[in-house]
């Protein structure tokens, strides 16, 4: 028999694998579990919405990191002399 851990986890497969190939989720969830209620594809679908924001955040900081050493990169080499006007 199949533990409430071991549910949750192919619910949450069900849901991440229907929301990264572009599908209805909610629908490909009862498709799959057609007699559960509603309650535990939302808080699958919380989990998998929290991963992709993660994800975005890593993202962004990685970026925002990128970015600001670059900067530094192009500052440290550059002579001690003032930058040439805008122009």
């Amino acid at each position: 028999m199949a533990t409430v851990d071991e549910i949750k986890a192919e619910i949450f497969k069900v849901v991440f694998e229907a929301e990264a190939a572009g599908l209805d989720s909610l629908q490909a969830y009862k498709n799959a579990f057609p007699s559960a209620p509603d309650g535990p594809y939302w808080e699958a679908w919380a989990c998998v919405e929290s991963a992709k924001e993660k994800a975005w955040f890593d993202a962004m900081v990685r970026t925002i990191d990128g970015d600001t050493i670059r900067r530094a990169s192009v500052t440290m080499a550059a002579p001690d002399t003032e930058a040439p006007p805008p122009q």
